[in-house]
């Protein structure tokens, strides 16, 4: 792929607060791998994640659960699902760029998602869902990450967790069928809905030739690698994320300036009276 571009992704090491937050909790920066993590403040706001992210898809783990519908006698079925995203995100105090594999715990439950907890009230289409225990992580979360989300003491739980790419967790992750993805991003109830099409969306459901198998995620990943697909979803990411940052930039810079010009507009006036 002789006319493929070069993409290269530096992230600031300057580690200044944000409007007096912490770059860890406002964009939690930075990323530590294999370990579980909240979502940031910046998300929680509604922006984008601080770093260039294509979502695979997301697909249901594990087996059902009973769920509480008010209005109805029979329980509902609620289901541990994740949300799968390749990510470049700044590690270590260098915040050095690694590709990962971020993970989004959720619930799925009356066609759409939720974040993780047991003991809360969820509202979809005006009915009230009760989520009354959860069970363990299933696979294919490994034993440790299973029982180090367990032993969570913190509220709200951390439900996101960062894998490096290599090949057990290749192995363990990229096995779901593109085909019974649920992630639409026509469908507002998603995680992260402004990010556009998942990867199973933009590329179809098979991928005939690759050697890892024609109806797997490993495949579709294999083929958008070798077509360089992959490379121009991140390459629009990025593009967006500066685009973004530049216009968040000039607009607190704009708004400081205000801000000083009322300044100096009071003290005028105080030294005038």
């Amino acid at each position: 792929m002789s006319g493929r571009k070069k993409i290269k992704i530096k992230f600031t090491s300057d580690n200044k607060d944000v409007d007096g937050i912490p770059p860890k909790w406002f964009l939690g920066w930075p990323i530590e791998l294999r370990q579980f993590t909240w979502v940031c403040d910046s998300e929680l706001r509604g922006d984008l994640p601080a770093y260039p992210m294509v979502i695979f898809g997301a697909w249901k783990v594990g087996s059902s659960f009973p769920v509480s519908v008010r209005g109805r006698r029979k329980p509902a079925e609620g289901w541990p699902a994740v949300v799968l995203s390749f990510c470049i995100v700044p590690t270590g105090k260098e915040r050095s760029a690694t590709p990962a594999l971020r993970i989004d715990l959720c619930i799925f439950a009356e066609g759409a998602f939720f974040d993780w907890g047991q003991g809360k009230k969820i509202t979809v289409d005006n009915h009230e869902i009760n989520v009354r225990t959860l069970p363990n992580l299933p696979a294919p979360f490994t034993t440790g990450d299973i029982e180090r989300h367990a032993s969570e003491s913190d509220w709200p739980r951390r439900d996101i967790l960062f894998l490096p790419i290599d090949g057990v967790v290749c192995r363990n992750w990229f096995k779901f069928q593109p085909g019974e993805s649920l992630y639409f991003c026509y469908d507002k109830a998603i995680p992260h809905p402004d990010l556009g099409p998942s990867l199973c969306e933009s590329f179809g459901l098979d991928a005939p030739f690759s050697p890892f198998g024609a109806d797997t995620l490993a495949g579709l990943v294999d083929v958008t690698l070798w077509t360089g697909g992959l490379d121009r979803l991140l390459e629009k990411q990025a593009k967006r994320l500066t685009e973004a940052f530049e216009a968040s930039r000039k607009a607190a810079a704009e708004l400081r300036e205000r801000g000083w010009e009322t300044v100096k507009k009071r003290l005028e006036d105080h030294e005038n009276t």
